[in-house]
């Protein structure tokens, strides 16, 4: 990817995590809390539980909300904009809260398509239930949950099965708490500690035509929309699709007169002034 489409994109995300959150636009179903908005608009850790009868990360799709699914893969949770950073962020997830995706693999850290061996997602780095070895192959994904991990069962995880099939066996459920410490009585809470992550099923193509609402809504089509152009061609396309429109306006006699407008430098003065004005409040 050129350097400066790889800016366009951070920019893009970045703009994106600035003016969404859980309460405005969420992945999550009603059956889910909405705990975390890694990427806004694209990928969410969704809280709640599944319990043994249904066991299986598959299971839980329905905490997702329509329009979204289960993380499939990392591959697609990095084009979505979620990078290993915001996935073990500390200051985004309380520890021991885990969200778990569809990717799973053949075991030792690593990460197939075809796999059912260990749970890869996201955790905060001070968790204990979860491995975050730097051996962990899996894009994104940096937090990984087996039949090993220490205690998972606490806050609601039952990896169970062998210890090749968390994928389909693993389910969750309340947390549990001794109801006096060190006595090793423990009971099920009322609390629910991590879920699943849930991304966005397509990237949206930009509504050129539409009215929107709030600048806010503008802005996060811009960012929708460009941050899915990987190559210089493609934008390339985007520009001559609007010259060609325009020339085609002034030989059917119009005056217009202009030679079209590059969609990416309208794009980037958008994104200009967000923070612009975002710095002047900030004052």
């Amino acid at each position: 990817m050129p350097k400066y489409q790889q800016t366009l994109c951070t920019l893009a995300t970045l703009v994106s995590l600035t003016i969404s959150d859980c309460t405005t636009s969420t992945g999550c179903s009603s059956s889910a809390s909405c705990d975390v908005e890694y990427v806004a608009r694209r990928v969410y850790g969704c809280g709640g539980v599944w319990g043994s009868d249904s066991p299986g990360i598959a299971s839980a799709e329905f905490l997702c909300a329509d329009g979204y699914s289960i993380c499939d893969t990392y591959s697609w949770a990095a084009t979505l904009g979620l990078t290993k950073e915001l996935c073990l962020s500390n200051s985004l997830m309380p520890a021991n809260y885990f969200y778990a995706s569809l990717q799973s693999g053949p075991g030792n850290f690593q990460c197939d398509e075809t796999g059912t061996d260990d749970l890869f997602g996201c955790a905060s780095t001070d968790s204990t239930i979860v491995s975050l070895d730097d051996g962990i192959n899996c894009g994104p994904f940096g937090a990984q949950m087996s039949t090993l991990s220490a205690n998972p069962w606490q806050f609601g995880w039952e990896p169970y099965g062998d210890d090749a099939t968390e994928l389909t066996q693993a389910y969750h459920w309340y947390t549990k708490e001794e109801t006096t410490a060190g006595n090793g009585d423990w009971q099920y809470t009322s609390n629910v500690a991590g879920g699943v992550l849930c991304c966005r099923d397509e990237l949206p193509a930009m509504n050129t035509t539409a009215m929107y609402e709030t600048t806010d809504d503008m802005v996060v089509s811009l960012t929708d929309y460009y941050s899915t152009m990987e190559t210089t061609e493609e934008l390339a396309g985007e520009s001559t699709a609007v010259s060609n429109t325009d020339d085609q306006t002034d030989a059917d006699g119009g005056d217009d007169g202009g030679d079209g407008v590059e969609p990416r430098s309208v794009f980037l003065a958008v994104v200009f002034v967000v923070f612009v004005v975002g710095a002047v409040f900030e004052v």
